[in-house]
């Protein structure tokens, strides 16, 4: 029988060059990182506070074409409201009871970003004396979606880099009780 004894650290504890060595090792794990269930979630709860379609499809790992688009119904009057410009547009809610969706375009079956959904407006058969009022409301739309897939992106990606910051790192792993050898690679016992 042979016994082996070996000195535990708490993360804290290690020396600065072997507190740097076990964090970015679980950096390279990814041990911390962001559940992708966690941050659709988030996206999902966002985009019901703009009233947006929540079928939403993301891709943040810093490469071309990724970022974040929601595809199905628009709630109009909600969107509206939420930014200020219902009271504009109420009059033409309430006449022609407009639907707005927002669809898949060709370079959505590739990517998933802001330049991925199509915004379909349909009503009833618009005046001509409010054809232009129309077209105002469904550019607003557009730029609207937009500009919440830009913002969804960050607010992932922000979320992405938090979770490698050393700092957040550290408190995750003292939350998690881990343990390191001295020279900060990481106990497994």
């Amino acid at each position: 029988m042979r016994t082996h004894t070996v000195q535990l650290y708490d993360i804290n504890e290690l020396s600065e060059q072997a507190q740097e060595k076990a964090i970015d090792k679980l950096r390279e794990l990814d041990y911390f990182g962001v559940e992708s269930h966690d941050l659709t979630d988030q996206f999902k709860e966002r985009l019901e506070e703009y009233g947006l379609p929540t079928d939403v499809e993301w891709s943040l790992g810093y490469s071309q074409g990724d970022g974040v688009a929601f595809y199905g119904d628009v709630d109009v009057p909600k969107l509206l409201k939420t930014i200020g410009e219902y009271d504009k547009y109420a009059y033409l809610i309430r006449r022609y009871e407009p639907s707005v969706t927002l669809t898949r375009n060709s370079w959505g079956y590739h990517y998933s970003h802001f330049n991925t959904m199509d915004v379909d407006g349909e009503s009833r058969e618009v005046a001509p004396r409010e054809a232009e009022k129309w077209k105002e409301l469904t550019a607003l739309i557009e730029l609207r979606v937009r500009s919440v897939s830009k913002e969804l992106e960050k607010m992932g990606y922000d979320e992405i880099e938090y979770r490698q910051e050393k700092e957040q790192i550290i408190e995750m792993a003292e939350a998690n009780e881990m343990e390191f050898r001295e020279d900060g690679r990481l106990w497994h016992g």
